[in-house]
């Protein structure tokens, strides 16, 4: 989330610069919220979306690029501009990607054509490998996520030094620190 956040910062400072507008508040809020809305189910705990080991179940509403990113987009355009739309379906994407590296157990990238879910650099108990594709079906992804999963994942990601800790709160402090430099 960290990474996003982050990412959602860069994207409205490289839109304002590139578009020869003012960084407003509105323009940061818009990259944050544009990068965080899938998943915004993720917010709401429910008996199904506990942040335990199958905490990755929130992805089974919204993470469907080949769905969110288009339909973002045009409802964006409708409601504000073509740029802002380029802007969203940017940061979508790349939330994507983020939901595709690291933790969690991958995204349907082809759905609604395929069911199987993918991730990059990954192997079979979830932890960063050289291997650049793991694909799983539901049934195998929920097989591994009991097997290998962690229930207290945020403890053993956030609260702990690790590569994926570490590059989420770096970008996280370098985009504040980049937003900062730019606001004063």
């Amino acid at each position: 989330m960290f990474l996003d956040i982050a990412f959602g910062i860069f994207g409205a400072i490289i839109f304002a610069n590139s578009q020869k507008v003012e960084l407003s508040l509105f323009l940061i809020l818009f990259g944050v919220i544009s990068i965080l809305l899938v998943d915004l189910n993720a917010f709401v705990p429910t008996k199904k979306y506990k942040l335990d080991k199958f905490h990755h179940n929130h992805r089974e509403l919204l993470h469907y690029p080949l769905i969110f990113i288009p339909a973002g987009f045009v409802l964006v355009l409708i409601i504000f501009n073509l740029p802002l739309a380029i802007l969203f379906a940017v940061l979508s994407f790349l939330h994507f990607i983020h939901d595709s590296v690291g933790i969690g157990w991958g995204i349907q990238w082809l759905y609604p054509f395929s069911k199987k879910f993918y991730k990059f650099f990954s192997d079979e108990t979830n932890e960063l490998s050289t291997r650049f594709l793991i694909s799983w079906t539901p049934i195998e992804q929920e097989i591994a996520a009991k097997k290998y999963g962690r229930d207290n994942w945020i403890k053993y990601y956030y609260f702990r030094p690790t590569p994926i800790s570490i590059v989420e709160y770096s970008a996280f402090i370098i985009a504040l620190i980049v937003l900062a430099s730019k606001i004063f």
